[in-house]
């Protein structure tokens, strides 16, 4: 089973970032009302009517904005689809923040459980006004890696870690990751 978001949480703008390590992620959009029409990268996709699903795949940073309140999942299909051939990662869903979604600090930590012997690659993907790049920290250092998402107004840094607690702070308005 799996815990939809509640409405009153659902929003308008992803800037959406796929896993390095696989050939694309697939991205899903539930309408809240009728007539929400579906903009990726600023093109116009489809329209939805209440509770309908929109399915597409994203193999580089993307803009997703709806007219109306949405809900966004994105999916990391199994390792057989990976660039790197069979060994990087398992099938995963997670909803992505929306731009709205933000904060200032953040403390969460990677884990490895798997018992074969295989190197272990983390990454964290976070966004940020452009004007704000310069204000955020991963684990006390200035991360200098952003690139602006298109004509979106922000800036996603794909930065690798390591294994462990990690912490983000940011002394601007906020970031999502």
């Amino acid at each position: 089973y799996q815990e939809c978001i509640p409405t009153i949480y659902w929003d308008t703008m992803w800037i959406l970032s796929p896993c390095p390590w696989r050939n694309y992620d697939y991205v899903r959009v539930t309408s809240k009302d009728d007539s929400c029409a579906v903009y990726v990268d600023g093109v116009l996709s489809t329209t939805l009517n209440s509770l309908q699903t929109y399915e597409f795949t994203i193999t580089d940073i993307t803009t997703l904005k709806t007219s109306n309140p949405a809900e966004v999942f994105q999916y990391l299909d199994s390792r057989h689809q990976s660039a790197q051939g069979s060994d990087w990662g398992d099938p995963a869903m997670f909803a992505p923040n929306s731009v709205n979604m933000t904060q200032k600090r953040a403390d969460f930590s990677t884990f490895y459980t798997h018992s074969r012997s295989v190197s272990s690659k983390y990454y964290v993907n976070i966004v940020v006004p452009n004007g704000e790049t310069n204000l955020l920290q991963l684990d006390g250092t200035t991360l200098t890696s952003f690139q602006p998402a298109g004509a979106s107004g922000y800036s996603v840094a794909r930065q690798s870690i390591t294994s462990g607690s990690h912490t983000i702070t940011t002394a601007g308005s906020g970031f999502s990751a």
